[in-house]
This record gives structure tokens, C-alpha cells and sequence, in this order.
């Protein structure tokens, strides 16, 4: 039976192979392993990055566990790919599982991450900075947001942390509640995150058509304070 190919929302493919006893049901990421490479150069994908990636096949395999399928299931992985074998009367369940677990996982979201770091330091590579972002700048070669201001004494926020929407509020309640943390200092985070991390589209899909205003962090990081 031919092989069925299709594109996930994160770059990777899902590929079926349909049998009349067996099919093999498999997520390929080949591609877009070379994209984590930020600087182009990195001899290794990161640590973190490759735990995403057990634990997205993982959250797969659970789904199947708990349809009675644990005998049936042969399995085989590599950091690129990950491959499953299963009953051909089971193969649309194993697709669905594979496919929601690889497109809702951290993983992805890093993926999505590093496509905004790309998009961003197209120009420069190195270091960035954009009207707005006040004291704030990008190091995408080792993915932080430096404050190099007097006070902040090069404080970071680690990107490879704001992989979540409430990831992302805590380094905005951390910088307003610093002693250096001022409108302009808070505003400038909010619009710098806003422009790398696109979170509105990546990181709560569903506020798509929000804006993340300084008012509305404002009364976010208010509301966190009180309840403290």
C-alpha cells in the first residue's frame, strides 16, 4: 500500500505505511532538527530539547496504553524520528495519537521559539535590539534577553524558559518586581517578548486576535502582587 506523508503544524512529518496485518505509523523530524541549530553551527541539538522529544512520543504512547493496546505495540526511536508499529485495525488511532501528542507538546513549542529567535535576528545574528524595547537586547546565541543597564547588572530572562504562557507572566512579575523594574523596564520586556515570542499566536493560540498591552500587563502583575 503507498505511503501516506503529511506536514505537522511544527515542521515535522508524520508518515504512514499502511499494511493488510501491520502498519507503521512514524514522526519524522529530520528536517527541522537542523533549524534548532540557532548560530547554524552547533555540533549538538540541546539537552533540553531532546527531553521534549521522549516526552511528546511518551504522551503518545499513553493514549495507546489506555485503548487496551500495550501487548501490540513495537516500538523503535531516535532523537530525528520515532517509529511505532501497530495492528493495521489500529492504525487511525495511532495517527491521531502520535499527531496530537508531537503538535500540543513543549517540543513544538520550541520549535515555534526558535522560528520567532530566527525571524528576529535575521539581520543580526549576534545581538539585537528594537525601538521600544528599552534597556532590553537579544543574545540569540545563547537565547536570553540581557538588561545591561546600570542597576540590572545584566540580568537575563532565558527564553528557553518561555516555552508556556504562565512561564513567560513569571518573568514579567520577576522584572516588575525588582527595584529596577520600572514602567520602561517592564513595557520594554512585554514589547520584546511580544516580538520574538509572538505568544499571543504561539503560546495561548487561542488569544490570537489579543494584544499584550502595557495596560493589560500591568494589571496582571498587579493582581499577582496582591495575591502575594
Amino acid at each position: 500500500m503507498e505511503q501516506q506523508r503529511v506536514e505537522l503544524a511544527n515542521g515535522s512529518f508524520l508518515v504512514v505505511e499502511p499494511h493488510p496485518t501491520w502498519s507503521k505509523v512514524e514522526i519524522d523530524r529530520d528536517r527541522i532538527f537542523d533549524q534548532l541549530r540557532i548560530s547554524g553551527q552547533d555540533p549538538e541539538v540541546p539537552f533540553h530539547i531532546l527531553a521534549c522529544v521522549r516526552s511528546c512520543c511518551e504522551a503518545g504512547i499513553e493514549v495507546l496504553r489506555a485503548e487496551g493496546l500495550g501487548d501490540d505495540l513495537h516500538m523503535s526511536s531516535d532523537s530525528r524520528w520515532y517509529r511505532l508499529m501497530v495492528p493495521a485495525s489500529y492504525t487511525d488511532q495511532a495517527v491521531q495519537a502520535l499527531a496530537a501528542a508531537e503538535q500540543d507538546s513543549d517540543f513544538t513549542q520550541l520549535v515555534l521559539l526558535n522560528r520567532g529567535l530566527r525571524a528576529v535576528t535575521a539581520k543580526d545574528p549576534a545581538r539585537l535590539t528594537k525601538q521600544g524595547w528599552g534597556p532590553w537586547h537579544l543574545d540569540a546565541s545563547t537565547r536570553v534577553l540581557r538588561n545591561s543597564s546600570k542597576d540590572a547588572y545584566d540580568y537575563e530572562v532565558d527564553l528557553d524558559q518561555c516555552n508556556t504562557s504562565a512561564e513567560t507572566l513569571d518573568w514579567i512579575i520577576q522584572i516588575a518586581g525588582k527595584t529596577w523594574g520600572d514602567d520602561q523596564t517592564v513595557s520594554g520586556l512585554v514589547r520584546a517578548l511580544n516580538d520574538i515570542l509572538e505568544p499571543q499566536a504561539y503560546l495561548c493560540p487561542r488569544g490570537q486576535g489579543a494584544k499584550l498591552t502595557k495596560k493589560a500587563i500591568g494589571q496582571l502583575v498587579a493582581a499577582a502582587a496582591a495575591e502575594e
